[in-house]
């Protein structure tokens, strides 16, 4: 039998066909329900649905026996889970770079990251993964435009060997301070979680391993802006002011207005929108301070059936430093996901304007924001000198990407070598 509290009131009864995830929607954060079991029971790994923007977490791995009484608390997380890939939808052979928006994957030396669709034994249902071409043995890095606080990537072996370890770091490249590792000898999910991690570094423990990762798996901290408390049970348009506060964090903007629940263009969640053509919606820290723009949920205003195209653009100390656009399916009033490309991983402000056809926008993520550091200090130590210039010239003239490739187009030709010495120009 489920009976919830909530701040004010307890004993509350579940609705009819009311689930778990239902009832803590409906109490709210700090909510308890407790219930009592008839048989013994085993709960892993609970999680109860997608509320305030990320799945919040109850507990793991409960046990109790017949007639035990068990209290769920919510505990939203502030964090945003990030699938990169599972499969990859790519063609055999394809050498991936930076076509998944702010990652990167390289491999030392002359070697290439490449799709493949293994012959020998993979995690269940998995048919594609990424390894080190040639030989599946050497090592796979991966650089992230922001900052994360965990990473890790499903291993699928050929042959096991010594097994398989990741490591991550707070510089690009697998550079820096090691934050954190972990490896596996079978075919299982390995993750690292530190603060600050700006690349890992999959890579063999011994020696003998032969192996692929999939489902690789990020998570940034920072909020989602999700609206909810902006919710309104009705099928009116409110005008809530030109300015909104969550987290943290201000959206202004003329005439800010949601739909409520029960209008036709309502999206399933609680979106926001000026109403006012043209009108212009900036997202700023609180406290003036950069962060950098993830991801955030779009749809039409009007017309479901028409894609609409929003431009967002990220400013950084007065200057325009990124911009991007997205065009939403015709797929009727459903919210649809979209991720910032690195250009966004340190801003202070983000804007986008109420063009026609127009736009609803929700779940805006936003995380902690990279250190651009110094970019022509390739050896570490401070400053820009020829020391530098010369590893440049040493990494253009190997192609190695992850160094060379200054524009981030996949090649190293004349536009990166004269995009470096800008770079070096400016010093650090």
């Amino acid at each position: 039998m489920l009976s919830g509290t909530t701040a004010g009131s307890a004993g509350l009864a579940p609705l009819d066909g009311e689930t778990l995830a239902d009832m803590f929607a409906r109490l709210g954060d700090g909510s308890n329900i407790a219930f009592t079991q008839s048989l013994d029971f085993q709960m892993l790994n609970s999680v109860i649905g997608t509320l305030n923007g990320g799945a919040s977490s109850i507990t793991s791995d409960i046990t109790g026996q017949i007639n035990s009484t068990v209290t769920l608390t919510l505990s939203p997380t502030v964090t945003t889970r990030v699938l990169i890939f599972d499969d990859l939808g790519l063609p055999d052979g394809t050498v991936v770079t930076n076509q998944y928006p702010g990652v990167t994957f390289s491999a030392p030396g002359a070697n290439t990251t490449q799709v493949v669709t293994a012959t020998f034994p993979l995690f269940p249902n998995e048919p594609q993964g990424l390894y080190n071409d040639p030989g599946f043995v050497e090592p796979i890095i991966v650089d992230f435009a922001a900052n994360q606080s965990a990473a890790g990537a499903f291993i699928d072996f050929g042959g096991p060997g010594d097994g398989i370890k990741i490591e991550a770091f707070d510089g690009p490249g697998g550079t820096g301070n090691l934050l954190a590792s972990d490896s596996t000898s079978s075919e299982t999910f390995i993750g690292v979680n530190a603060e600050g991690i700006q690349s890992v570094v999959f890579s063999q423990v011994g020696s003998g391993a032969t192996y692929l990762i999939d489902n690789l798996t990020i998570t940034s901290g920072g909020v989602c802006i999700d609206f909810q408390a902006l919710e309104h049970v009705d099928g009116n348009i409110t005008n809530h002011g030109n300015t909104y506060s969550e987290d943290g964090f201000t959206l202004n903007g003329p005439t800010l207005s949601t739909f409520g629940t029960l209008e036709s263009r309502y999206p399933g969640s609680t979106a926001i929108f000026s109403d006012v053509v043209s009108g212009l919606i900036e997202v700023v820290q609180d406290d003036g301070g950069t962060y950098a723009a993830q991801t955030v949920d779009l749809v039409p205003l009007n017309d479901g059936n028409n894609p609409t195209t929003v431009i967002f653009n990220g400013e950084l100390g007065g200057v325009n430093v990124a911009n991007q656009s997205f065009t939403t399916s015709s797929i009727g009033f459903v919210l649809e996901t979209f991720t910032f490309n690195s250009d966004f991983a340190n801003i202070d402000r983000l804007t986008w304007t109420q063009d026609f056809p127009f736009n609803q926008v929700d779940n805006i993520c936003l995380g902690t924001a990279s250190d651009p550091g110094c970019p022509s200090d390739l050896d570490g130590d401070g400053d820009a000198d020829a020391d530098d210039f010369f590893a440049y010239l040493d990494a253009f003239a190997g192609g190695n990407l992850p160094v060379c490739d200054i524009d981030g187009d996949g090649d190293c030709d004349a536009d990166d070598f004269f995009g470096y010495l800008d770079l070096f120009a400016q010093g650090c």
